[in-house]
């Protein structure tokens, strides 16, 4: 360039044009480099159990105890209309409480009814929990393995009058007596009746939240 008019021009040319440089390629990478911190700040608020200090596993492996032993009372609920036996102590097919206490017959099947969403938020819950912290794979498999389990402690509370305690107190006398139902046929056949009968409520209601009211 002869004078400085033409210099200027000639600067600012070549500096748009070192700008530029790299194209359509050079320009994507810039704007994924932007881009990243945010995605980082998205996957680094999962946290996941290796990211747990020592306090907080302690404190998950605390709730999850607790949570197991109370789950089957949110169950035993479904239970409850059995009392009716007790406090309608004359009754036949045509009359049912006729000492004036046949208002326990709704009372009792209402109470029962509770059980549905009880059981059902209390799984749902933590299976949510445990696919914030492990994997879907986990939370999948929870109320798979929950559920039978739930229907032993069933077991437990009704035909052996076992309570939540007990796996404290005398753990070894609760696995002889869970083996035990598996050994005999008629007893083994109550376990998978309210095995089959918890997995329809809670995928069941599962279904009905999801497909019907969420629709």
């Amino acid at each position: 360039p002869r004078n400085k008019h033409e210099r200027r021009i000639y600067a600012a040319g070549a500096k748009q044009r070192s700008s530029g440089a790299g194209g359509p390629v050079a320009s994507a990478k810039r704007s994924s480099s932007q881009k990243s911190p945010r995605v980082s700040r998205r996957s680094s608020g999962k946290k996941k159990w290796r990211k747990l200090g020592s306090a907080e596993r302690f404190g998950f492996v605390f709730l999850f105890v607790f949570w197991l032993l109370m789950l089957p009372n949110a169950a035993y609920l479904f239970t409850i209309p059995r009392h009716l036996v007790n406090y309608c102590a004359a009754f036949d097919k045509y009359r049912v409480c006729h000492e004036g206490t046949s208002w326990m017959v709704l009372f009792f099947v209402f109470y029962s009814l509770l059980g549905v969403p009880t059981f059902y938020y209390a799984l749902k819950k933590m299976s949510e929990l445990f696919s914030r912290i492990f994997s879907k794979l986990s939370a999948f498999l929870l109320p798979a393995i929950a559920i039978p389990l739930t229907s032993i402690a069933l077991m437990f509370g009704l035909l052996s009058r076992f309570n939540s305690w007990d796996v404290l107190k005398s753990p070894s006398v609760l696995v002889n007596t869970a083996l035990s139902y598996f050994l005999d046929f008629t007893l083994f056949f109550n376990f998978f009746i309210f095995t089959v009968i918890l997995y329809l409520v809670y995928y069941g209601f599962d279904w009905f939240i999801w497909k019907v009211i969420k629709k």
